[in-house]
């Protein structure tokens, strides 16, 4: 089972789907995992921890950079076609894709999980095509 309490199950499946996994905490001491799908890096941020543990949701967040900001119409666009992902603009020349799951006190099973992640992996696919061929329109 898959749970947002363990991110040790997590990094186990994301090292049987062959994706590096390094476990660390963030700035607040909750658990965050950093790792890759087709050499785009991506982190696994936790919410809701109770004394850094006990973890209520997470969150996926990429961050790639591009040569301008896309349009609000762009963005809107993405996440009115895109059902799990979410994409926003962080800086002038920086979009981040994000998918977000709630847990609770519950856990998934693997296969649905790695459902998830198969999801996750062709958003990001999508997401470098969106920003690295400019599928959008450059506002200044």
């Amino acid at each position: 089972m898959i749970s947002s309490q363990d991110p040790a199950s997590i990094a186990k499946l994301l090292r049987d789907r062959g994706q590096t996994a390094i476990v660390t905490v963030d700035e607040f001491n909750d658990p965050f995992i950093e790792t890759s799908v087709d050499n785009v890096d991506y982190n696994i941020i936790f919410y809701g921890c109770t004394e850094h543990e006990a973890c209520t949701s997470l969150s996926l967040r990429a961050q790639r950079m591009s040569s301008g900001r896309a349009s609000f119409e762009a963005m809107n666009n993405w996440n009115t076609e895109q059902r799990w992902t979410k994409l926003y603009t962080a800086d002038v020349n920086s979009a981040i894709l994000e998918m977000d799951f709630l847990f609770h006190d519950e856990a998934m099973s693997r296969s649905a999980f790695a459902a998830y992640l198969d999801i996750w992996d062709r958003s990001v696919a999508e997401f470098v095509r969106f920003i690295d061929d400019g599928d959008y329109e450059f506002v200044d």
